[in-house]
């Protein structure tokens, strides 16, 4: 596999970084619509990437006071190549829209090699927390995390210290029984989100909002990684995909392992199931040929998975399923 993550400031600075090295660019005058910053990576990927972020803010730092910002402020992919792409961080206004604007981030892009040598695999902490914030759900990780609710929505996880400053994604949970489509607003909606409030080596702050962006308690998976030597990485097992979620998708997906549910929402099957069930974070990819434009208050979610499938919703700015182009990645030790 290639992994590249890291942590950037909003200035286009990089905090920490994988061993396969990239460049930030800021973009002044945005060619690419809801985008600010382009990642290059160095040297090119052998294919083209899944790619997931999320918004660090107000601070990179992890401290134990602080609280964060609106949940909807958000990250915007778009136009993924081997070569880079690029990332847009988002703030959501009142009126129910959505602007971008220079914050900090964290990012990881996977992909399988064809003619590279495998990039070292990183130390890897990853978890489903359940929604009161008493405890992990499952977990895979290469270290033993204990997980602490702080206030409304706002989760501490901490963690052996790693050998660097991670990179971190996380993802709102579901955990639905009832895959039935219907208004994602009713329970979770799709513009209800997760964003980091701060990192460190050994903890983080993350928190959960509802669609109003205000702080509300809900489930989320959660993957930390940090570089480490081949010797100290467990056996990881990944599966990724991108698809796009239509009633009709058949041009993405030749090999058949999803079934639309409804337009905004599928069950995405892994190539080889997982011994157990997989830590599941998902991703939009934004305005590509297929996908339309969209907004930058565009999301989606995991509403269930288990150790064959996942099923993930996607929607527009409103909450609602719509048809969008999204990037799944599965993770389990061995």
């Amino acid at each position: 596999m290639q992994f590249v993550f890291g942590v950037v400031t909003a200035a286009g600075g990089i905090i920490t970084s994988s061993p396969h090295e990239f460049r930030v660019t800021v973009i002044q005058k945005r060619v690419i619509h809801y985008s600010n910053y382009y990642i290059e990576f160095v040297p090119p990927l052998d294919s083209a990437p899944a790619v997931f972020g999320n918004q660090l803010y107000p601070n990179i730092s992890y401290n134990s006071v602080e609280k964060g910002g609106k949940t909807t402020d958000n990250v915007v992919i778009s136009e993924v190549s081997p070569n880079g792409f690029y990332m847009g961080t988002t703030d959501y206004w009142s009126n129910g829209t959505a602007s971008t604007v220079p914050r900090n981030f964290s990012f990881l892009a996977i992909c399988s090699i064809l003619t590279s040598t495998p990039d070292p695999e990183p130390s890897i902490v990853a978890g489903c927390v359940a929604e009161n914030g008493s405890n992990f759900k499952y977990i895979h990780s290469d270290v033993q995390p204990r997980i602490t609710k702080i206030d409304t929505g706002i989760y501490d996880i901490q963690f052996p210290e790693l050998k660097s400053l991670p990179a971190v994604i996380v993802t709102q949970n579901r955990c639905a029984e009832d895959l039935t489509a219907g208004n994602t607003r009713d329970n979770i909606s799709t513009t209800d989100n997760a964003i980091l409030t701060g990192i460190s080596k050994s903890a983080i702050r993350v928190k959960t909002g509802d669609s109003n962006g205000e702080a509300a308690d809900r489930s989320f998976n959660f993957m930390i990684f940090a570089a480490a030597p081949v010797s100290d990485a467990a056996k990881h097992k990944f599966f990724y995909t991108g698809v796009l979620l239509a009633a009709q998708n058949d041009h993405e997906d030749p090999h058949k392992r999803f079934i639309a549910h409804a337009n905004g929402m599928g069950e995405v099957f892994y190539s080889q199931p997982f011994h157990t069930v997989p830590v599941v974070v998902v991703q939009q990819r934004f305005k590509n040929s297929v996908d339309g434009i969209g907004s930058g208050l565009d999301n989606a979610v995991v509403q269930t998975a288990n150790a064959s499938s996942a099923v993930v919703e996607a929607g527009d700015s409103m909450g609602w399923l719509a048809p969008r182009f999204v990037y799944i990645l599965a993770f389990a030790v061995m």
